[in-house]
């Protein structure tokens, strides 16, 4: 009889143990997204809502981004730098901003993000190429398939689409955290800005030149952010191309210009020089007929470089433009000190001021 009850007693406390076991599984599973588990299959939507499905996250992609090197530098943001094993000739370029970790062996196409050395790509054997939709997605889609090679579209340089992205990027690198922090962050910055600026009377007229004499921004083009969002009035906003000649500006007469500065007309970590800044003003000056635009008149000439206006999918560059613009109604925005925070704290390199002629002060 004592056998029996202790026989009993021991079936019971294993039952008891099973029951436990399957409801903690229960809970754990109903309480964890498939992306915290390395092996679950990952279903997301780039940025031409294709469906993607990856059977585990990104350890090794190809990145050919087309003119600009936002994406890597957002990749690299989440903590993920290491897993690029191809790159463009823009990232071989900034070098320095990744750390000097990429060689000319890794080079899988040209800066635009066209011309993809297909051959390249599969011996670098990368589970993914991310692309950006301006560059040749659909040729990398068709040759890549046969190889078990994804091709993701993510548009970094279109900043309506930043929390997307963010989201995006977590989750194909399982990195949805630090993606978040990004997303919080920056998004919170930029969010600042459009509520101080919303309904503003008095919005300024700006031209916004982005390489040589005459190249412009116009809606679709990628520096159109960079005003759109500022609460200024773009001067071309009616441009057909983005080349236009200097006597148009002279004819609309904007209060403010803001120039893109980097005479070596790349992505550099390291700033234009202070020399190398007079320069880019002084060819603004000397230009026929510029001495009567308000804006040259009235000094109010902004110069922003290439490296610091991409930050953030181009967040930064907003937040430092809006701020030229309109610093009375931005009180508690300093995109200088967002500059280094995304230096510093997303980006793991050393803070350098210059990137902006006249520069910001880190209070300012």
């Amino acid at each position: 009889m004592e056998n029996k009850f202790y026989k009993n007693k021991k079936n019971f406390i294993i039952c008891i143990c099973i029951f436990s076991a399957l409801f903690y599984n229960s809970f754990i599973s109903k309480n964890h997204s498939e992306n915290d588990h390395p092996d679950a299959q990952i279903i997301v939507y780039d940025s031409l809502n294709r469906k993607i499905e990856l059977n585990q996250p990104l350890t090794r992609v190809a990145i050919a981004n087309a003119y600009n090197t936002d994406l890597t530098e957002m990749v690299a943001a989440i903590g993920c730098l290491g897993t690029i094993v191809g790159i463009d000739q823009n990232i071989l370029w900034n070098n320095e901003a990744f750390h000097n970790q990429f060689t000319k062996d890794q080079l899988i196409c040209s800066r635009e993000g066209l011309a993809i050395n297909y051959e390249k790509v599969v011996a670098l054997n990368p589970q993914a190429l991310l692309i950006s939709s301006k560059g040749s997605w659909f040729d990398a889609q068709e040759k890549l398939s046969a190889f078990g090679i994804k091709v993701i579209v993510i548009d970094t340089h279109d900043l309506e689409k930043f929390a997307d992205n963010c989201d995006l990027l977590g989750k194909i690198f399982n990195r949805e955290k630090q993606a978040a922090q990004i997303k919080a962050f920056f998004g919170g910055q930029f969010e600042y800005v459009k509520k101080q600026l919303n309904n503003i009377s008095d919005k300024k007229t700006v031209y916004f030149e982005c390489g040589g004499p005459g190249a412009t921004t116009m809606p679709g083009s990628y520096f159109y952010s960079l005003v759109k969002y500022t609460g200024g009035i773009n001067i071309m906003e009616d441009a057909v191309e983005r080349h236009i000649t200097p006597e148009a500006v002279i004819l609309r007469n904007p209060q403010y210009i803001v120039k893109m500065s980097d005479r070596r007309w790349k992505y550099s970590y390291k700033p234009p020089t202070f020399e190398e800044q007079k320069l880019i003003k002084e060819d603004l000056l000397s230009r026929p007929g510029w001495d009567e635009i308000d804006a040259v008149k009235n000094d109010k000439i902004f110069q922003l470089s290439y490296f610091a206006h991409c930050g953030a999918s181009k967040i930064i560059g907003v937040l430092y433009v809006a701020k030229f613009l309109y610093p009375e109604y931005l009180p508690e925005l300093h995109p200088e000190k967002v500059f280094k925070i995304w230096l510093n704290q997303y980006l793991k390199l050393t803070y350098q001021p210059g990137h902006t002629y006249p520069e910001m002060s880190l209070d300012y």
